[in-house]
């Protein structure tokens, strides 16, 4: 098995070393437990200047790259993008060897080669073309790679799908739903129009029932915004929060039938269960409530902007482009052209 692009300690010769590019290299000598804060410095450093530069411009190891990329992203990102990049790389460097590839020879024919080994990526494609392609440009923008290896690759365009749910759809999934637990999240979704990633996310600390809404300081889009997500609660929501409070009254709000926090793929795969069971339906997922709040909201005469914050928006924009789903109800358009030539 080969040894992790990390620092390790050989006992026998009491040394710590890492290995780049196939070579040996040691960092300290000494105890583990004594040394081992100094071979990571030793290491940082290393990784600094690791290969002979072209130029201006440092060549960093793979696993560099992709681990400081993942390290920024972190950092600076949401929990759910970093989960998908971490997903999509670890995928990547463990295909054929990639993790000791010289980043700057990555090839398109390679990194296709990987997409055409996982068939089931379907939108998942683009996804992973762009986690790769984003990784490449941080390193080029930071000075650690000349240029981006695969720029050029095709991209495939993102196809929206159809996924506005009726509210006889909806209710016909709700009465076929026999698990408790996901009922209420599936009513918590109707009521809020939250991102299911919120609604996992939701603990009693961030109710505020007196003045009925939920506050979350992390949130999807809470680092480009700096400001905390409200929530705006129906009278069903205040009073379910109440009820899942006294009941888990630390840590998340919405566990299920074992007593586990939901989470984006527990909820995905409930979600799949509902398409085999109601495939006259089409393909709709959980973000499929959102955009029925949505879409159902503005036919009831609500204001755009007032809809873009209560579904956790800063601008109208993504609820027109993304949410609004009003031009494909062809029945109540034609009823409004009617109206508005009357």
């Amino acid at each position: 098995m080969a040894r992790p692009h990390k620092p390790w300690y050989r006992a026998p010769r009491q040394t710590w070393y890492v290995e780049v590019d196939g070579k040996q290299i040691p960092l300290a000598k000494g105890p583990k437990a004594a040394t081992q804060k100094e071979a990571y410095a030793a290491f940082n450093k290393l990784m600094e200047h690791v290969d002979a530069p072209e130029g201006n411009v440092r060549q960093d190891s793979m696993i560099s790259i992709l681990g400081r990329f993942l390290g920024w992203t972190k950092k600076h990102k949401a929990p759910a993008t970093y989960d998908q990049r971490r997903y999509f790389l670890k995928s990547f460097v463990k295909y054929k060897g990639a993790s000791k590839f010289r980043p700057e020879r990555v090839t398109v024919d390679f990194v296709e080669d990987w997409l055409d080994s996982h068939p089931k990526w379907k939108a998942s494609r683009r996804h992973a073309i762009l986690c790769l392609t984003q990784a490449f440009n941080w390193a080029v923008k930071r000075g650690k790679l000349a240029k981006n290896p695969i720029t050029g690759i095709d991209i495939p365009t993102q196809t929206r799908t159809l996924t506005y749910l009726t509210a006889a759809q909806r209710k016909t999934i709700y009465e076929a739903t026999k698990d408790i637990a996901f009922k209420r999240l599936l009513t918590a979704m109707q009521e809020t129009g939250c991102r299911p990633g919120e609604l996992s996310a939701v603990e009693s600390a961030n109710a505020k029932l007196e003045i009925g809404v939920w506050v979350l300081p992390q949130h999807k889009t809470g680092k480009k915004t700096g400001k905390p997500r409200t929530v705006y609660l129906t009278a069903v929501m205040v009073e379910m929060t109440r009820e899942l409070a006294d009941k888990n009254p630390t840590g998340p709000l919405f566990l299920n039938y074992r007593k586990k926090p939901w989470n984006r793929n527990s909820i995905r795969c409930r979600f799949r269960t509902l398409r085999k069971q109601f495939p006259e339906f089409g393909h709709f997922t959980a973000y499929s409530f959102r955009r029925a709040f949505v879409t159902d909201a503005l036919e009831r005469g609500v204001d755009i902007a007032q809809v873009a914050e209560l579904v956790g928006h800063t601008s109208t924009d993504m609820v027109m482009r993304h949410y609004n789903q009003l031009q494909e109800r062809v029945a109540h358009m034609r009823e409004m052209a009617e109206k508005a030539t009357k």
